[in-house]
């Protein structure tokens, strides 16, 4: 599984001081640009994008302070933030959320399309609140990569090879 944490930086995270991204999204009836800068270590959030009546927004924010914040920071910036974060670190979520469970399926047959690639489930806890709306399961597809295993994820105890 190339997917791995380590493989993307893992190591390095912590002398990261800011990471700068937008996320967009397209779909009929559906046209989304968030833009966000994070600084890990303060946890704090600046996000440039639209309200829901299409109005421009800037605002930043210390997610420690987050129940001093106005209702659309609280109910629709932060969820969008947690979101669009987690997709863009997905491979550190592996290593990150204790309360999943991260499972190499191997190579597979792609849902849609031709070809195959390598499937990995990850599925969280039913309790747990990461603030993605998508549910407790995620499926992410790679490029092949047969036989190779996790082994930072096998040794922690959070990889299961299926038979």
């Amino acid at each position: 599984m190339k997917s791995s944490p380590r493989t993307y930086g893992l190591e390095s995270f912590g002398q990261i001081e800011a990471i700068r991204y937008t996320f967009n999204a397209e779909a009929p009836g559906l046209n989304v640009s968030r833009s966000w800068t994070w600084e890990p270590k303060t946890d704090q959030v600046t996000y440039e994008g639209k309200d829901k009546s299409g109005n421009p927004v800037k605002v930043t924010y210390l997610r420690s302070q987050l129940g001093s914040q106005p209702a659309n920071v609280r109910d629709d910036i932060d969820p969008g933030f947690l979101n669009d974060n987690y997709w863009l670190l997905l491979p550190f979520h592996f290593s990150w959320d204790t309360n999943a469970a991260v499972e190499d399926a191997g190579v597979q047959k792609l849902p849609q399309g031709n070809g195959s690639a390598e499937k990995v489930v990850v599925k969280y806890d039913e309790d747990a609140d990461r603030g993605d709306p998508g549910g407790n399961k995620h499926v992410e597809y790679g490029p092949p990569d047969p036989g190779e295993i996790d082994d930072e994820l096998r040794a922690a105890g959070q990889l299961r090879k299926q038979p």
